[in-house]
């Protein structure tokens, strides 16, 4: 299909994300699989097959959680203005072994633009920064 269209090299792909919100769905049980032995499996499957990949968990060590090294974390912002302020070094605590995605987060008002100033500036300890739009919202 993708040759198809126009594109006929494969694509690079360089992360893959195993779930979304896991800490949510099936709690606490489900969670808890998932940080035992459930990502640990994806992890090894995907990284044996594909070494240059980089697998990323659905939590991240903001969600109480080591992540299984060469793995990376998704972190989903979300707080209220004196949270985001609270937080504003947290990013610098992280090492080149807790990679993190900043997987959603929601800049609309001073609080959380400096929280994202100060992860903007943890550039080298994440992976990327994507922001979520609510419903209504100009994107």
């Amino acid at each position: 299909m993708r040759a198809s269209l126009g594109f006929p090299k494969p694509w690079s792909v360089k992360y893959v994300e195993v779930g979304n919100e896991d800490w949510l769905a099936g709690r606490p049980a489900g969670w808890e699989a998932y940080k035992n032995y459930r990502f640990r499996a994806f992890l090894d499957a995907i990284n044996k097959k594909y070494p240059a990949i980089t697998v990323i968990s659905s939590g991240s060590v903001f969600n109480n959680y080591t992540i299984p090294y060469p793995g990376a974390g998704d972190h989903h912002n979300y707080d209220f203005p004196d949270g985001f302020v609270e937080k504003f070094g947290q990013f610098d605590q992280l090492t080149t072994k807790n990679q993190t995605l900043l997987g959603e987060s929601r800049p609309r008002i001073t609080a959380e633009a400096l929280n994202l100033s100060n992860m903007e500036y943890q550039a080298r300890l994440r992976l990327s920064t994507r922001t979520a739009v609510s419903p209504g919202q100009a994107t």
